[in-house]
């Protein structure tokens, strides 16, 4: 592969920086802006796993919530309320409930049916190790959300904080109007969407679409993904690095930043056109049915790099856009 000026920056190595995993729960991009009620109360209730491998639903007005699949036999739900008065602190009930199409739905029942200003429940959930094959749907106003070693569609919205993936056997369907994205080891087709907030895909091994109108992106796949991928912000850098399967024309551009594409690719990837803020990198021979892919950032750089290895011989970290 050779070099270019006009905005080009060809290099044959790249340092690999340290995965920079967003913590939800400190302080993370887009944190949660809740003014809570001033009154709490700690919560707690277990239920049996369902005799079928239900979806979960969790959902809360305002407040964090965090899924988890543990060494347990049990669903168990942990919290704390906060309401207006110390009687509806007390009053208000975490239930699990059985919907009539068999998903088990994790939800706060208030006083009189309905919540107050500022008021909210933060819900920790650990499924049973032989459940939580199905899916999650997750839905909060204002909290971050966190999913951790489950299987099945999930979908995870919230209207302000952040949303953390990691270990999931599935695909992933997440929204933030105001939180950064961080997925980590998904095995499914990723949805990232954010209004503000930087979006951080390590170890994708489907396809991969991230959009986000104020935020760093970096997308990092799997030896074996072969994409594609739509990778989209409206100010920031985005990094793209790929494994040896990757295939397809990628379509890149930036209308204000530096495009590099890294030689350490080898010659399976070849720059077929190229221009001041745009290129178009070719993986794989021509006339291969692999989709077509796209980077753009209307601020910001574009790296195009080779993925690294960890020790479990997964692609991983490394690149300019964190």
């Amino acid at each position: 592969m050779h070099s270019s000026t006009n905005g080009w920056i060809p290099r044959r190595t790249m340092a690999a920086i340290g995965i920079l995993i967003a913590t939800v729960f400190a302080g993370a991009t887009g944190g949660c802006v809740w003014d809570p009620a001033p009154f709490r109360e700690a919560k707690a209730i277990t239920a049996p796993a369902p005799a079928v491998n239900a979806p979960l639903v969790v959902e809360t007005r305002n407040g964090n919530v965090s899924i988890e699949r543990a060494t347990i036999s049990e669903l168990k739900v942990s919290g704390e309320v906060r309401a207006q008065t110390q009687e509806r602190a007390r009053d208000a009930q975490v239930t699990v409930s059985n919907r009539a199409d068999g998903a088990v739905v994790v939800s706060v029942l208030w006083p009189e049916g309905e919540a107050r200003n500022g008021e909210g429940a933060t819900l920790n959930v650990q499924v049973p190790t032989a459940w939580g094959n199905a899916g999650a749907t997750v839905r909060t106003n204002n909290g971050a959300i966190r999913l951790a070693k489950l299987g099945g569609p999930a979908d995870i919205r919230t209207s302000n904080g952040a949303v953390e993936v990691s270990d999931h056997d599935g695909t992933v369907t997440a929204r933030s109007s105001n939180g950064s994205i961080t997925l980590d080891f998904v095995e499914g087709a990723i949805d990232a969407e954010t209004s503000n907030g930087r979006i951080t895909v390590t170890d994708a091994a489907g396809p991969v679409r991230t959009a986000t109108s104020n935020g760093r992106v970096r997308v990092v796949l799997t030896g074996d993904n072969a994409g594609p991928v739509d990778v989209r912000t409206s100010n920031g850098s985005v990094a793209v690095l790929v494994g040896p399967a990757f295939a397809g024309d990628l379509s890149v551009s930036t209308s204000n930043g530096g495009i590099t594409v890294d030689e350490a690719l080898g010659a399976n990837a070849k720059i077929v056109d190229k221009g001041r803020r745009s290129a178009k990198v070719r993986f794989g021979s021509e006339g291969s049915p692999a989709a077509a892919s796209t980077v753009k950032t209307s601020n910001g750089s574009v790296e195009i790099g080779p993925a690294p290895r960890d020790t479990r011989g997964n692609a991983v970290g490394g690149g300019q856009g964190q």
